[in-house]
């Protein structure tokens, strides 16, 4: 019998302590509306123990599932779902994003018994509170909203409340939950503290970039005996931005982008020369734009300087709105 059950793992986070909810549940969908309706992405999500959830499919995931020949809705999968909770820590609002797997050869009469305990959960946010019985924890969006829908639910934080206690934390910390589930009911069962001490963002008045032939000699970014740093097990990451145009020089695979703002935090990264060319176009283009400079913390050079690595500029183009003069009353 080939190896059904798999332990979904948590993937290290992308960005600096990012907000996140985001779990896997087995279960097999049901859809509320006839099969002949497209409009059959509503539904519930039966699993393994009896509890039915209420729960839909995105549009996207759902079109592409109904174009594929071997889904069938008869069939129990391994769903990664996003989703909210109520203030009794029970799950609501679940919306299944991806079809991970089928779960083969089992029925829910005939269960194996690691898969009674594999609907797993992960929060990363900020305590708003906790007691010996509950956890709150608040989640902001990790995107900045399009000018004009800040106040959209979509752009607003949340809160998650799990079962469980968390002796020391404090208000406004911010830590990584993993739960699992019994019943309807978030249960917390390990976290972890995210040292926030490097991942910081910073808005930057000056950027300075050299070539990096010169800057390997004052540079300790390609030294290899340098120690890597992690936190809680993960390589960091940190996003700076800055508002200065970089002076690119005119040949040279690869340059050194250097950029040091408020608090005295420098950060450089090495980064190939066409591509950064190619995000200064953008910033010549825009009439007015902010850049992120963003990679994984390697090590703090002897110069005191932040080094990254497989770092990448993004730029963003400000758009002022528009305020239309109200006549006087």
């Amino acid at each position: 019998m080939s190896q059904s059950v798999i332990e979904p793992p948590f993937m290290p986070p992308k960005f600096p302590t990012p907000f996140s909810a985001m779990g896997y549940l087995f279960g097999q969908f049901e859809t509320a509306l006839p099969v002949e309706h497209q409009g059959k992405r509503k539904g519930n999500l039966q699993l393994f123990d009896g509890t039915i959830l209420p729960a839909r499919v995105g549009l996207t995931v759902w079109q592409k599932l109904s174009q594929n020949p071997t889904f069938n809705l008869d069939k129990t999968y391994l769903w990664r779902v996003y989703f909210r909770t109520t203030t009794e820590a029970k799950l609501s609002q679940v919306q299944l994003i991806k079809c991970v797997s089928l779960v083969e050869d089992y029925s829910f009469n005939d269960l194996p018994p690691q898969q009674t305990a594999s609907d797993q959960f992960q929060i990363q946010g900020r305590i708003l509170c906790t007691d010996n019985e509950k956890v709150v924890i608040r989640l902001e969006r990790n995107e900045i909203p399009p000018p004009g829908q800040e106040n959209q639910s979509r752009w607003q934080p949340f809160l998650i409340t799990v079962s469980g206690s968390l002796p020391g934390a404090e208000i406004g910390q911010f830590w990584e939950l993993l739960c699992i589930r019994k019943g309807e009911e978030l249960v917390l069962k390990e976290a972890n503290w995210v040292d926030e001490t490097i991942t910081v963002t910073k808005t930057l008045p000056t950027a300075v970039q050299i070539p990096a032939a010169s800057a390997s000699k004052n540079s300790s970014s390609t030294d290899s005996s340098s120690p890597i740093i992690m936190i809680n097990g993960k390589q960091p990451e940190m996003t700076v931005k800055f508002t200065t145009r970089p002076e690119l020089p005119e040949q040279g695979k690869t340059v050194i982008l250097e950029v040091s703002g408020e608090g005295g935090i420098s950060v450089r990264a090495s980064l190939n020369r066409k591509t950064l060319k190619k995000q200064v176009e953008k910033m010549d283009s825009f009439a007015d734009w902010v850049a992120a400079l963003s990679g994984k913390v390697a090590r703090i050079g002897s110069d005191g300087v932040v080094e990254l690595e497989g770092a990448g500029v993004t730029v963003f183009e400000k758009k002022k709105q528009k305020v239309e003069d109200k006549p006087d009353a």
